[in-house]
């Protein structure tokens, strides 16, 4: 399952929405460091299995975007 499918069917746990809110907040104001520092914390928190197919495609679309200074 991806990430708008979790989502929708509010399969995701409280901290992990917290993460994604932070993730979010850090992108919409382009710090993608703080976004990256808050994908590691989600990483490292533990239920991984929970967030394992759409992880990695954050992480790619914010070090993308840090390259790119966009």
């Amino acid at each position: 399952e991806g990430l708008y499918d979790r989502l929708r069917e509010q399969k995701l746990s409280k901290p992990i929405l917290t993460g994604l809110h932070e993730i979010a907040q850090a992108c919409q104001s382009s710090d993608y460091p703080r976004g990256l520092m808050a994908h590691t914390g989600l990483i490292s928190g533990g239920s991984f299995s929970e967030i394992s197919s759409f992880m990695p495609g954050l992480k790619s679309l914010m070090q993308i975007a840090t390259q790119l200074r966009v």
